[in-house]
């Protein structure tokens, strides 16, 4: 069974240290300092979290000085940074890490909001640019923001801290879901049970519609929009699919977007935005996750820091989510210009792919990934290192595909995802 403190992704993938001038594999221990590119100096910030990558890159563009530490040490999270660290234990080796950075400001992404006794202790050692402890503690729970939500108008599912009783004819489907999770890891229809159920877990009524996610930036009291994204499932069927197992419907396995709203739709979004900075004093990025049932949108839940796919918004709309989140803690912005965000030159999607085979990524693999990753509008990321062991059927990178239309964006996306495919069994068989 899976620690429940560990993603599967990380189970999965086994990483070994690489000095990011090439691919040679060096010995790993559970927390080490893996690549130092330079000495850090000038405007230096660190980022903590399952995945930094996409952090790192946008930061590194800006001028910062990254120091990084997540599950992977990723090839291109240690390209955008001066100083990389790999908690192989993740997440119980973070904070000897943060620990070694007193004074440098420091921003977190998925899963920490689930760790908010370490954001705590670690707000004591460096200033946090992100949300605070006891706001995270506040807008994850269920059913605090279930209150705000109806008082405020907008529609919330039915919760339950007990196990609803099920009945066909009631046509209700429940999903039991832990309090702790990210990335739709754990949940699960409330008819089955495939694993024992660990932690704190609760009951919500599902929603059938498509997902919606929207990304907001927020200055304490109100926020700007910065788009609304869907799953990349509505666009492309993940050929993989049949090697998952069933409750991995809930993943989260990609974007695209930015989906165009109506002026109602876009007012809806506003109002929700400005709701949630107001009543938690809400300062920088955070997205919200609903379902679109065709006719209205359900409010699921809050993430209080940088969505995954906010990476969508920058290349689509030629901007930097990174960058208005910081401006929110080293020069506060008090008024909003909508009219700065530009409208989408295309569609763009990003979607991790499936490892074929288990194997161990050989250099030659990496080379191939590195050639096709460089710039903001590479086609691929998380592009693990030489020498890491990636298992079947787990996530290997992510791919990028732009499009003026949708089926141009599905073909674009099929047609990266082929040859990625296609490489790794070329050059994991020989």
């Amino acid at each position: 069974m899976l620690n429940p403190k560990q993603s599967l992704r990380q189970i999965s993938r086994v990483p070994a240290a690489v000095d990011p001038r090439d691919h040679r594999p060096t010995k790993l221990t559970q927390c080490q300092t893996i690549a130092t590119r330079e000495r850090p100096h000038g405007r230096q910030v660190l980022l903590v979290g399952a995945s930094v990558r996409s952090a790192a890159q946008s930061l590194q563009r800006l001028g910062w000085q990254v120091i990084s530490a997540d599950a992977f040490g990723d090839w291109d999270t240690r390209q955008a940074s001066v100083c990389t660290h790999v908690a192989s234990n993740y997440p119980d080796r973070l904070p000897q890490i943060v620990r070694r950075y007193p004074g440098i400001p420091w921003c977190y992404t998925g899963a920490l909001e689930n760790r908010p006794e370490w954001l705590r202790a670690w707000v004591r050692h460096a200033p946090l640019w992100g949300i605070s402890d006891t706001t995270v503690c506040s807008v994850r729970d269920p059913w605090r923001l279930q209150d705000v939500l109806r008082q405020s108008g907008f529609q919330s599912p039915p919760l339950s801290r007990v196990a609803p009783r099920y009945s066909p004819r009631d046509h209700l489907v429940w999903l039991n879901k832990p309090r702790r999770s990210a990335g739709g890891r754990g949940i699960q229809w409330e008819t089955e049970s495939p694993h024992p159920l660990r932690g704190p877990r609760y009951w919500q009524r599902y929603v059938s519609g498509v997902p919606r996610g929207g990304v907001f930036v927020a200055n304490g009291s109100t926020c700007l929009l910065l788009g609304v994204t869907g799953s990349v499932s509505e666009i492309e069927a993940d050929p993989s699919n049949s090697n998952r197992c069933p409750e991995s419907q809930f993943h989260y396995y990609g974007s695209w977007g930015p989906i165009p709203l109506t002026p109602a739709q876009r007012q809806w979004w506003n109002c929700l935005g400005n709701r949630l900075a107001n009543v938690w004093g809400l300062r920088g990025v955070f997205g919200v996750d609903t379902v679109w049932t065709g006719k209205e949108f359900w409010v699921l839940e809050v993430n209080p820091r940088l969505p995954a796919s906010a990476e969508v918004l920058d290349r689509s709309l030629g901007i930097s989510v990174m960058e208005y989140h910081l401006s929110q803690f080293t020069k506060v912005l008090s008024d909003w210009d909508v009219e700065s965000i530009p409208e989408a030159a295309n569609l763009v999607a990003k979607r991790i792919v499936d490892a074929p085979t288990t194997a161990t990524v050989p250099p030659s693999f990496v080379h191939w990934c590195a050639e096709r990753s460089s710039g903001q509008r590479g086609l691929l990321a998380d592009i693990p290192v030489s020498g890491t062991t990636v298992v079947r059927s787990s996530p290997l990178l992510t791919v990028f595909a732009e499009g003026h239309d949708l089926p141009a964006l599905r073909a674009n996306l099929q047609e990266i995802h082929r040859q990625v495919v296609d490489r790794w069994h070329r050059q994991t068989s020989d």
